[in-house]
């Protein structure tokens, strides 16, 4: 195995696609769609994520489910002070910047889904 690209359905893809790029500065490298869905194809360094728009009928609100049975992403990055300083207060914080174990110092955000997403940098 080489990788994994997760892929998510979301309620509203351009509102999306919009958060991930202006708020995360993710690029977007294309938009196809094929029998009423639309798949945003993102990345940022070597992440990759596909957004997908969700059936009509579907409800998308991952903030329903109890924090511990959501989806989150665990995020490496080398500057997590700096993104944590960067977006504070744009978005929904879930967790705050802290050490936690192994020497990780992390903070949990969630998108407007609420899917979340574990920023995190290794300290030595």
């Amino acid at each position: 195995m080489s990788g994994l690209i997760p892929s998510f359905p979301v309620a509203d893809i351009n509102r999306s696609v919009e958060f991930y790029q202006e708020v995360l500065g993710f690029e977007l490298v294309r938009i196809t769609g094929k029998d009423d869905v639309t798949r945003a194809f993102l990345r940022a360094g070597t992440l990759r994520i596909v957004l997908r728009s969700a059936s009509s009928d579907a409800i998308i609100d991952y903030r329903l489910a109890p924090i511990d049975d959501r989806i989150m992403l665990h995020i490496p990055i080398d500057d997590v002070r700096g993104l944590y300083e960067r977006i504070r207060g744009r978005v929904p914080m879930i967790r705050d910047l802290e050490a936690r174990l192994f020497g990780l110092f992390e903070f949990t955000i969630e998108d407007m889904d609420g899917i979340l997403l574990t920023f995190s940098e290794l300290k030595s």
